[in-house]
């Protein structure tokens, strides 16, 4: 049995990241095979297919089963709000477990027209175009292919060694960021690093969790999900866990009754998008640099942050601005998504104003996601709920040669 343990840069979840250095070589080496595959619309339409045959032939054996009755706490919310959008198009969209221990297995299984069609999390790719994931989903290619096409992103470079990035670190100057090649959540990630004790310390921290890491420029501005479907573009703020005084209670007293929010479930809850905040050891450093600490008492309307992290297992605020974007930006946008060829994209930018030009402010594209959590639209922390999951059900619809 593999054992595990906490991580305080991983949001103290149970881990083992000697699994998580091999995996990522593995992923590496994978990926280089399958890149020498000659890929092409016929080849990914077959493949495709392959799946869904092999999907119906593991349920006709009874290893496989479309749960029609599921537990909603098994499912995190970004499929949950696809399921609960499908149901106003009387499309049936249903969880897969493998029934040995009833394991929920995070993909999906819909039928329309006499056809069976089966994806992960979100339907990216019903109409069998060439995505390349790996772009997509790796910071360090990502940040190439943006370089390349004359996009906003962050100067930086790739490193195994750890004098390799510290030398790097020291030309390129502060502040700095350091973070995992391919990794998500923000773990291991070090941001605003000013000093060179402060880049050798981040530079440990990365490597205890991947071997492969990035040094780049950090560029001030908070923290925006991107989520592009089709033509539609929706956009909210995240913003670190935070605490706003009131003269009376104490910061650990005042994260108890923000914790008592409705929508805020435990960090292990799937079925949830905005998450309590957990006072860990890294909350208590954050609170000592501010000269605070969790019984210090704030005055009426003092605001601090109580994490560094935007990742939604921190805590963190989410504010929904689609209706801020700038022309500009929503055109930036659309522009990424076309030339990674996929329908489905959740794209990190960074920048003071959404609602002010790319091309007029410092900013940049740090990651993209091919299957983002959309769910942080339908439950933003402040606005109003945009209903992503509905373009979605028309993208399927569309995508499968029905009308929406």
């Amino acid at each position: 049995m593999i054992k595990k343990y906490y991580c305080i840069h991983c949001s103290n979840n149970p881990v083992n990241h000697k699994i998580d250095k091999i995996d990522e070589v593995v992923q590496i080496f994978s990926n280089r095979l399958i890149s020498l595959i000659p890929f092409n619309k016929r080849s990914i339409k077959i493949e495709n297919w392959l799946f869904a045959k092999l999907n119906n032939f593991l349920r006709l054996l009874k290893i496989l089963e479309v749960k029609e009755n599921f537990d909603r706490e098994e499912i995190f919310n970004r499929s949950l709000v696809l399921i609960d959008a499908a149901e106003k198009y009387n499309l049936k969209i249903r969880p897969i477990i493998r029934k040995f221990k009833n394991r929920y297995l995070n993909f999906f299984h819909f039928r329309l027209n006499n056809k069976d069609y089966y994806f992960e999390g979100l339907p990216v790719n019903l109409n069998n175009q060439i995505i390349d994931f790996d772009l997509i989903d790796n910071k360090y290619k990502l940040k190439k292919f943006l370089l390349k096409n004359n996009l906003p992103t962050a100067a930086g470079a790739l490193f195994i060694t750890k004098k390799g990035g510290y030398k790097y670190g020291l030309e390129l100057d502060f502040p700095l960021v350091v973070k995992p090649q391919d990794a998500s959540l923000s773990n291991h990630v070090t941001i605003k690093i000013q000093s060179e004790d402060e880049l050798i310390q981040a530079i440990e921290i990365v490597k205890k969790y991947k071997n492969f890491y990035i040094v780049e420029k950090f560029i001030p501005g908070d923290v925006h999900r991107i989520s592009v479907i089709g033509d539609k573009i929706f956009a909210v703020k995240r913003m670190p866990a935070s605490v706003t005084g009131n003269g009376i209670n104490t910061i650990r007293e005042l994260i108890g009754i923000k914790n008592q929010t409705s929508q805020r479930m435990g960090i292990a809850q799937k079925n949830a998008t905005l998450h309590t905040i957990e006072i860990d050891e890294n909350t208590e450093i954050i609170l000592a640099k501010q000269n605070l600490s969790l019984v210090s008492i704030l005055e009426m309307g003092q605001k601090i942050f109580i994490k560094d992290k935007v990742n939604l297992t921190s805590g963190c605020d989410i504010i929904e601005l689609t209706e801020k974007i700038h022309p500009a930006n929503k055109l930036l946008f659309l522009r990424v998504k076309e030339l990674l060829k996929i329908d489905i994209l959740g794209i990190d930018f960074i920048c003071q104003d959404i609602a002010k030009s790319w091309q007029e402010q410092e900013c940049a594209i740090i990651e993209c996601n091919s299957l983002p959590y959309i769910d942080m639209h339908h439950f933003p922390s402040e606005g109003s709920s945009q209903d992503v999951a509905k373009h979605i059900i028309e993208l399927i619809l569309k995508n499968t040669g029905e009308v929406a």
